[in-house]
């Protein structure tokens, strides 16, 4: 395992894919199966996963948990009879890998299977409307209810779980859940299945999807809330000199230099304006204030004295090259910090004597895709935010 989802609930951070994109994750008139590996962080109310069952007329279901770690099911047909709604018996294991197998059997129960064995059963045999909710699929979340913790492979099956398949699911051998990614399942597992997401393995998408090995219902990153981070004078406001603004660090090499910018601003008296005069030149500013793991949107306003320049938004060793405007516009990136270093630099090509302007700064964070290494522990080091501008 070298990934998994990780969820801060206080971020309002899941995957989902809006109704209108998604193929088959409406039950209809179907039965159907779900299953997901679950690493709770916390012991508060947060929701794992769910389509629709918002309401009486909202045909779905969703999957959460209670403040004591307890999965309850939210179901309904949206024919206009009361939501069923069961809490099941057992908690899920804190800081630890639970197996979870949902069953929904039309013409009978919904089951839930902890590590392989039943937990408990609700009869959902009286809502017979087929389902189709305009709500989206989403993980980490229902409604306004965010999950605390890691996710890690799931899948969503138009049929029954089989028993042999529920066990495979938990592969409970040596007493401790395992997961069984796609890549293991034979053809009779694949039949009726929709959807497999192995959020342990991948692949991600470079814009924080979580690709479906199977289908086409790729899940995206959403935070409502995404935390701000501290990028201290983005505005480049203040200026302790004219070659040195206040809280960054600034690095240059050879002729080139670093100077307030009072004449064309994007906002603001100032901007930061980087004067790259020499064919391989280092333009840079710092701060220290990225945590290694965690995912940030980074958004600037650039422009650039020779249009046909690139420059690219790098958080460690991963980014994303730009053409630049010979007027301001906004750049975002949103991945997560592999290093330390935010990294603004001019692509390819051999122009030089040229500027660079950089404005408004901003920083926004949530943990979304977090590395795992073998005891599923991450690291917390501060790590230094870099804007830097090299001549190509």
């Amino acid at each position: 395992m070298s990934y998994a989802a990780s969820f801060i609930a206080a971020d309002k951070s899941s995957l989902q894919i809006a109704d209108g994109d998604q193929s088959g994750l409406d039950l209809g008139s179907n039965d159907g199966s779900v299953s997901l590996m679950a690493y709770p962080t916390a012991s508060t109310a947060g929701g794992l996963l769910g389509k629709g069952a918002t309401g009486t007329a909202d045909g779905g279901f969703q999957l959460a948990l209670d403040s004591s770690r307890k999965v309850t099911l939210t179901f309904g047909d949206g024919s206009g009879a009361a939501l069923i709604t069961k809490t099941f018996n057992t908690a899920l294991t804190l800081n630890a890998w639970n197996s979870l197998v949902l069953t929904l059997d039309r013409d009978g129960n919904a089951t839930l299977y902890l590590n392989g064995a039943s937990d408990g059963t609700a009869d959902i045999s009286a809502q017979q409307a087929s389902i189709n909710s305009t709500g989206a699929f989403t993980l980490g979340a229902v409604g306004t209810s965010y999950y605390a913790g890691r996710l890690g492979y799931g899948c969503f099956l138009s049929r029954l779980f089989t028993p042999a398949e529920i066990a495979r699911r938990a592969n409970m051998a040596d007493g401790v859940p395992h997961a069984r990614p796609y890549a293991n399942l034979n053809a009779a597992e694949k039949v009726g299945l929709v959807s497999a997401w192995d959020m342990q393995d991948g692949p991600w998408s470079s814009t924080q999807q979580a690709m479906d090995l199977h289908g086409s219902n790729h899940l995206s990153f959403t935070a409502a809330n995404i935390i701000d981070a501290t990028t201290l004078n983005g505005g480049f406001e203040t200026w302790t000199t004219p070659t040195n603004a206040a809280n960054w660090t600034e690095s240059v090499s050879g002729s080139s230099t670093i100077n307030q910018e009072a004449v064309t601003p994007y906002a603001g008296a100032y901007a930061c304006r980087m004067d790259v005069d020499e064919f391989g030149a280092y333009v840079g500013i710092s701060q220290d204030v990225l945590t290694s793991g965690k995912t940030y949107t980074v958004s600037c306003y650039h422009k650039c004295t020779i249009g046909a320049s690139t420059f690219g938004i790098f958080l460690g060793t991963r980014g994303t090259y730009f053409a630049a405007d010979e007027s301001y516009h906004q750049w975002t990136v949103t991945d997560y910090a592999s290093g330390g270093t935010l990294l603004m630099r001019r692509g390819g090509g051999v122009q030089t004597n040229r500027s660079h302007y950089f404005d408004n700064v901003t920083l926004t964070a949530a943990n979304l895709l977090t590395a795992e290494g073998p005891l599923l522990k991450t690291g917390n080091r501060r790590r230094r935010l870099l804007i830097c501008g090299a001549a190509a």
